[in-house]
């Protein structure tokens, strides 16, 4: 593609460019790059780009294929101008197969060729291009555009105006799953911080808070030794609350600086004076895109050393072969009850418990109450929880 100006002379000494047709089109195939690259921020991701092709190209139809069917799974398909065949009978229905003739077979990778075999029921239209853009070695993306009869077939500049789009197709669909795949990374580590029983805040770069998840909130709900103040973290304590304040600030430093990331461990004493809040401060060092952007700058890990475990029971009796009482016999214990307590809660004999305490210290393996808890908290059961 060939782009062309000349200057015309409007006035004393001055010049403007004529854009001409060819100018044009390099204005509206930067457009169309924009559109893909705009594609995985839509509501229907490349919904507005595949409408642009189906227009230029005078199609039926053009459809970017995300995620093609499994036995229990629906494909994930975008399409523009809306297949007929894509209805209820649907081959991309969870279970389904594709039938003859249906344009979505395998093609040579990253080239736009023509489409072959498509059947003439009325189902689908009689020509078709179309490319696999092979984004990551796991990851094929199929990408059709097809026409009735009353279009006719697709020409040689048809293919190339295709072939073009595949580079910027393949970035911006490649920059698509990658950042699917490190939202579920960053969903699945939330969800295992939050089994732990782990408090987290982040604090922007003046030491306010951004964000916290659910366990801190229940810490900080309760007002008792660590709490919100103008949206600082603050201790009851003033002593401690110095420490704290001083921890944070240099702390904050150490991220601007991008220097060090060992955490600080600082304690609040609570209301009852026994038991304290346990806070790890950990600077965090900006990223490479967070110059003047509000960001989480310091994290601040809680623990409550008096909050009850919560193990999943299903994943505590699969994973030591107890039965439905001893399992709930052994988290009774590894919350700190007594013998009796537990035997109390289950409303069983107190004998009858020193049995099942008896067969739980065989099967998992340990002698003592201090081992239960120490193997169970240890376990993977904490993150079924």
């Amino acid at each position: 593609m060939s782009f062309r100006s000349q200057a015309i002379t409007t006035g004393p000494n001055r010049k403007q460019p004529v854009i001409e047709p060819d100018e044009t089109a390099r204005e509206r195939f930067a457009d169309l790059l924009g559109a893909i690259y705009q594609g995985p921020y839509e509501q229907q991701p490349w919904s507005g780009v595949l409408k642009r092709i189906q227009a230029d190209l005078k199609a039926s139809w053009a459809a970017l294929l995300l995620r093609p069917a499994g036995e229990h799974l629906p494909a994930q398909l975008v399409a523009a101008g809306g297949p007929l065949w894509l209805a209820e009978d649907s081959p991309y229905l969870p279970g389904g197969r594709c039938p003859p003739g249906v344009p979505f077979h395998d093609l040579p990778c990253d080239r736009m060729l023509p489409v072959q075999d498509i059947s003439g029921d009325g189902r689908v239209p009689r020509h078709a291009i179309g490319a696999d853009i092979l984004v990551m070695p796991d990851v094929r993306v199929r990408l059709r555009i097809c026409r009735g009869s009353r279009e006719g077939a697709f020409n040689e500049q048809d293919l190339h105006y295709g072939e073009s789009l595949l580079p910027h197709f393949k970035r911006a669909l490649r920059g698509y799953f990658l950042q699917s795949r490190r939202d579920a990374e960053n969903h699945l580590l939330s969800q295992a911080v939050e089994r732990l029983g782990l408090g987290l805040v982040l604090l922007d770069q003046g030491g306010a808070l951004l964000s916290s998840n659910g366990a801190a909130d229940r810490i900080l709900r309760r007002k008792d030794g660590l709490r919100l103040l103008n949206a600082m973290l603050a201790c009851d304590a003033p002593a401690e609350d110095r420490r704290l304040r001083g921890v944070i600030k240099a702390a904050l430093q150490r991220a601007a600086c991008g220097t060090g990331s060992e955490g600080v461990a600082v304690s609040a004493t609570r209301a009852d004076g026994c038991s304290r809040l346990g806070l790890v401060v950990q600077p965090l060092p900006p990223g490479p895109l967070d110059e003047g952007r509000r960001r989480p700058a310091v994290a601040v890990f809680l623990r409550d050393p008096l909050q009850d475990c919560n193990p999943a029971p299903s994943a505590v009796g699969q994973l030591f072969g107890l039965t439905p009482v001893e399992t709930r016999l052994a988290l009774e214990m590894t919350n700190g009850a007594t013998l009796d307590e537990a035997a109390a809660t289950l409303d069983i004999r107190r004998n009858t418990a020193r049995t099942h305490l008896r067969s739980i210290f065989a099967k998992v393996g340990i002698q003592r109450q201090a081992g239960l808890v120490r193997v169970i908290l240890n376990s993977v059961a904490v993150m079924a929880g």
